[in-house]
């Protein structure tokens, strides 16, 4: 799920506003999403001597948010635009192994 927006800031530049072929906007950006998926770890695959524990119903999480800031130029000449810009963005990835004991605690 996610939200963003656009938003033009020449209308409230006066000296910009007068400029008819010139527009400059803020454009911002939010997104977050969870997934999961099952898998099949088997104790024996990746040791001889395996811990005491429950193997069924294993899952790994993830998840990403992220957000996005710019500030874009464009310039509109008959039917082409051109477009400039800047901007920061950022991204956190989250992975976790869980099983359903954890999950529903």
């Amino acid at each position: 799920m996610g939200v963003g927006g656009r938003h033009s800031i020449s209308q409230w530049i006066p000296v910009i506003k007068e400029i008819k072929l010139l527009d400059i906007a803020l454009q911002g950006g939010y997104t977050k999403v969870t997934s999961s998926v099952n898998v099949n770890v088997e104790p024996w695959m990746y040791r001889s001597d395996p811990p005491e524990a429950d193997w069924d119903d294993q899952f790994v999480v993830q998840q990403v948010a992220g957000w996005t800031l710019n500030l874009i130029a464009s310039q509109t000449l008959s039917v082409v635009t051109f477009y400039e810009g800047i901007g920061y963005a950022s991204s956190i990835v989250d992975w976790t192994y869980r099983d359903i004991i954890q999950s529903t605690q």
